[in-house]
């Protein structure tokens, strides 16, 4: 026997209802990797290939009602993406750094040897573009470069230095294996070089990773401003502007980074908005979808934070509606009277109440559901108003036919593909049965408002 039940029910639906949202958080975050992989060049056709194919062999776990591994192969799945793409455009960020690290030498090399002697008109120009990296071409810079140190005389230097130069410039003529240009300005070690270029190497990274990350106009901005402050002499003000210009760079880039974090979670929660929500919601899905395309850091935020509460509403209607009927379809097929509509109507009073067919003095009062999980069932009986005596047997009854139906019920939602957890079960006689005073019937209440009626006309 027993009394009140409060249970919690997670119903078939519920679950379809969780992987589609899932699925289609995936396929979001499957465009977002390869749109940035593709912008960035950083995976090849079969990689793409294999990351797609991967996706679509975790959604055919939804035709095999494999839900519990389909929840939990697509959170990995979008972990492993977004890791991965953080990967590439590490990569991406380095290999575009390196290339502005070996211009920006290349340009110290050339400021140097435009103090040389002998030098003719077309060098010196040349000589000038690679200085203002203004010469993208690396083989033409170092080609100008290697004749420049070969054909001409340093102004003032070093023995040992002289000979270095005239070995690099064989090099870099001949093609032999040896010191780059890198290393050769690496290994020169003059007072405060290795300090302002590890500065200079910080802005080159902090700018490629604006580039990656889609901020070409911003890194633009950038690079002519440092391109700039290259060219002035060695000062302390020109090494105060550089830290400040390391410090700008550094912060557009965590700002930028934090503004694609949450464009990603906008791209995926708009998926799960299209495929669940109704045109109840067609303008949040809008401002969404325009929050997208401009970007707008503001209007991202507030667009997220829309869609999340109305996507948590509708997931809490949804599920609770099919808590509900899931529920009355078993207690139906149990032998409750259940009324066409009690599954999606909502009580004012946020209970429903229903009776027994085989035995009208009973019922089950279900309590809950609406905004959570939880449902709360207790037996009730049915009794004129006014009722008098001892019902000690009465409730004692009461509860040992619902134990009963309880156990029937379970096994119906059981079969209905439905998990029931018992999460406190109250035991019988801990709590009096709960008496629903009955009230007259349709026919009744129209006849004594009928009469009511004449009298006060008469």
């Amino acid at each position: 026997m027993s009394g009140p039940k409060v249970v919690r029910i997670v119903t078939v639906e519920e679950v379809r209802q969780t992987c589609h949202a899932h699925l289609s958080r995936l396929e979001a975050a499957v465009a977002r990797w390869e749109k940035v992989c593709r912008r960035n060049d950083t995976a090849t056709d079969a990689e793409v290939k294999s990351v797609r194919e991967r996706s679509a062999e975790i959604a055919s776990l939804m035709k095999q009602e494999r839900y519990v591994d389909l929840q939990k192969r697509v959170p990995e799945e979008i972990q492993w993406l977004e890791a991965d793409v953080e990967r590439r455009l590490g990569e991406a960020q380095r290999r575009i750094a390196d290339a502005r690290v070996r211009v920006r030498r290349r340009a110290t090399i050339a400021a140097q040897l435009l103090h040389r002697a002998s030098l003719s008109e077309t060098a010196r120009q040349n000589l000038q573009a690679i200085a203002q990296c203004e010469d993208g071409d690396a083989a033409h810079a170092e080609a100008v470069i290697s004749e420049v140190m070969r054909t001409t005389v340093p102004a003032t230097n070093t023995e040992q230095q002289s000979l270095e130069l005239e070995a690099l410039a064989r090099r870099l003529a001949t093609g032999l294996k040896g010191a780059t240009l890198d290393e050769w300005l690496n290994a020169q070690g003059r007072s405060g070089e290795s300090e302002r270029d590890a500065v200079a190497d910080k802005i080159d990274t902090a700018i490629a990773g604006l580039a990656v990350a889609g901020a070409a106009d911003e890194a633009a901005v950038l690079s002519v401003r440092y391109a700039a402050l290259l060219g002035e002499p060695e000062s302390a003000a020109r090494k105060m502007r550089a830290d400040s210009l390391l410090l700008e760079a550094a912060r557009a880039l965590e700002r930028r980074r934090e503004h694609d974090r949450r464009l990603a979670e906008l791209e995926q929660a708009l998926s799960e908005a299209r495929s669940l929500l109704g045109t109840a919601y067609a303008r949040v899905i809008s401002e969404a979808e325009g929050a997208l395309v401009h970007a707008d850091a503001t209007a991202v935020v507030a667009a997220q934070a829309a869609l999340s509460s109305a996507l948590d509403d509708q997931r809490k209607s949804d599920a609770a509606t099919a808590r509900r009927r899931t529920l009355l379809s078993a207690l139906a097929e149990t032998g409750y009277e259940v009324r066409e509509g009690m599954e999606t109507d909502t009580p004012a009073a946020g209970h429903l109440v229903l009776r027994r067919a085989a035995n009208p003095e009973m019922g089950v009062e279900i309590t809950g559901g609406i905004a959570g999980s939880r449902l709360q069932l207790r037996p009730v009986r049915f009794a004129p108003a006014g009722a008098a005596g001892d019902t000690t047997s009465k409730d004692r009854d009461v509860e040992t036919i619902w134990c009963s139906d309880f156990a029937i019920m379970h096994d119906r939602l059981r079969k209905l593909d439905s998990n029931m957890v018992i999460e406190r079960a109250t035991p019988v006689g801990a709590a009096p049965v709960t008496v629903v005073q009955e009230e007259p019937d349709r026919d009744t209440r129209l006849i004594d408002a009928t009469r009511k009626g004449q009298q006060q006309r008469s």
